[in-house]
């Protein structure tokens, strides 16, 4: 696919965020969502200070002064929050029928943003596990870290791989390894990571991943997991079936292909998924331990087609992995634990699917 140039901002200088292998804190692996703020990396010093000019200079559709958070009773321990604005204030999300959607550059994509939502852009000086483009055009294409203008909580942004490039909302390998650097760039525990694919409740169809701060603990990140086969488990306590990597140290790039190995898989199998990275208990650890590892998560889940209602409570990476955007005051107001689990619940896909794919991931790692 040719590179767009978009935007001719999109093409000016802006402030760079260049690192290397040696700057992501894998050892660093904070026990609390609520971090000392003495503690923040550089990345985190840069994408605040960023994201803070933004908001003040009002460059977002909306401020985050009226969100309102509680955390369900109950032994899922849900944390919902009230988000009125983001029903009426955000893009009108796009409308697909299909997990392999083609790009589209005359529908609205990230090189059509204004300028002033572009932060920094990520720039990693150890080189990316596979280039998709090798072409020697005079732009090259870069991965910039965009606000989100429809925030869901602090610092909530779109990191963009290869943004000129015209990517689908499909999982590469190397945006892959750009979300996995990014979170281990940053030394905060709330700091997480998502991803939504097109007919998984994702928005627009140019590949992106979102990422923000909650300070609050949030079920995925305790949930246990049984082996598979490989280095893949699949999650237990989950009311969404679905399967969990976890990474402490040792061959990040090995662990990352695993990853693209599985979400390749569904690709191809046209199956819709969400995927959630976070730091959280290792899978097979009592929960009363103090270990801390990285847990990606990703769920296959029955696709959702045509446009979403934004009036309703959408089950996307965020709900799946136990933080609900509530768009509608009377369901905040009675909103409960066990009605947040049917609903997670029906998105899973049908048992005989699931088994029939489990067998496909088994075979995919034994090869």
């Amino acid at each position: 696919m040719s590179k767009q140039s978009g935007n001719d901002s999109l093409i000016t200088e802006k402030c760079k965020f260049p690192y290397s292998s040696g700057d992501l804190l894998v050892h660093h692996l904070p026990t609390s969502a609520n971090e000392d703020q003495n503690q923040l990396s550089k990345f985190d010093i840069q994408l605040r200070n960023a994201w803070d000019k933004a908001m003040n200079l009002g460059y977002f559709r909306y401020t985050l002064d009226e969100l309102q958070t509680k955390v369900l009773p109950g032994p899922a321990g849900y944390v919902a929050q009230r988000n009125l604005k983001r029903a009426t204030q955000r893009r009108k999300p796009g409308s697909f029928f299909t997990v392999k959607q083609p790009f589209d550059g005359t529908r609205f994509n990230f090189n059509k943003i204004n300028a002033k939502e572009i932060l920094f852009e990520l720039c990693p000086q150890h080189g990316l596990i596979s280039q998709e483009h090798n072409d020697e055009e005079s732009i090259p294409s870069r991965n910039l870290v965009i606000i989100n203008v429809s925030p869901v909580e602090y610092c909530n942004i779109l990191l963009v791989p290869a943004i000129e490039d015209c990517l689908p909302q499909a999982v590469t390998i190397n945006g892959l390894q750009l979300a996995m650097e990014m979170l281990l760039l940053s030394s905060q525990r709330g700091f997480r990571i998502g991803f939504n694919s097109i007919c998984g409740f994702a928005s627009v169809n140019h590949l992106h991943f979102h990422a923000y701060c909650i300070n609050y603990e949030l079920p995925s990140e305790k949930w246990n997991g049984k082996p598979i086969s490989g280095p893949c488990m699949e999650l237990v306590d989950s009311p969404a079936k679905g399967f969990g990597f976890q990474y402490v140290n040792g061959d990040l790039r090995c662990f990352i292909k695993n990853i693209y190995r599985l979400t390749s898989l569904l690709h191809e199998k046209e199956i819709a998924h969400n995927i959630f990275i976070t730091r959280g208990k290792p899978f097979q650890k009592n929960n009363i331990s103090s270990d801390v590892v990285v847990r990606v998560l990703v769920w296959p889940r029955v696709s959702s087609l045509g446009a979403k209602d934004e009036n309703v409570l959408s089950v996307a990476f965020c709900e799946l992995a136990g933080h609900l955007i509530v768009k509608n005051e009377s369901q905040f107001e009675i909103i409960t634990d066990e009605s947040i689990s049917s609903l997670i619940h029906e998105i899973s896909l049908p048992e005989s699917e699931f088994k029939e794919l489990r067998q496909n991931i088994q075979n995919l790692y034994s090869e």
